[in-house]
């Protein structure tokens, strides 16, 4: 009787000591540090949706590691990406490859008009979102629909306009 009362009683501390030093330890933690990016708004929070709806993470990252010479060379950001970038956003897409250039400081690289151009007649390789338009005008003037410019409002907010926490690696 005593090693079933010693073994129930395992069963449920170890999870609860699991659960406090996996979940709620990190948690504590990440409430003390002040987010280094910005909230998004809500018609940025809906470009999220489009952007993950459109698995755009598959090819497109939103982190630039510290020795990413690539990304800082080619100025597609202005630093190295942290953890705590993404204290902001839910869900956090950081990417799965970078088959298309890094997004986290798009915002500061490209205008609305840039933007909108590459999704309309996207470079080789890259899928095109026309859908995410109405046709082109006669002017040339290309018009989003509300999903468009939702997908256009999240990536202008990807702007590394914060600093990076004094935690941050620095730059190579």
């Amino acid at each position: 009787m005593n090693r079933l009362l010693f073994f129930l009683v395992g069963m449920v501390v170890l999870p609860a000591f699991s659960w406090l030093a996996l979940v709620e330890l990190p948690r504590l933690q990440l409430d003390a540090v002040t987010p280094s990016a910005a909230p998004l708004s809500a018609l940025a929070a809906q470009g999220g949706r489009v952007y993950a709806a459109e698995n755009c993470a598959v090819c497109h990252t939103e982190q630039a590691a510290p020795g990413d010479r690539a990304a800082l060379d080619r100025n597609w950001v202005r630093r190295p990406t942290v953890p705590n970038d993404f204290r902001s956003a839910y869900p956090a897409m950081p990417g799965l490859l970078r088959i298309g250039p890094d997004l986290s400081d798009v915002g500061h690289r490209l205008s609305a008009v840039s933007l909108a151009q590459i999704l309309y007649t996207p470079p080789a390789g890259m899928p095109s979102y026309r859908f995410l338009f109405e046709p082109a005008q006669p002017g040339g003037e290309i018009v989003a629909t509300p999903q468009g410019a939702a997908l256009l409002a999240y990536l202008l907010a990807l702007e590394q306009t914060l600093p990076a926490p004094a935690s941050a690696p620095a730059a190579p």
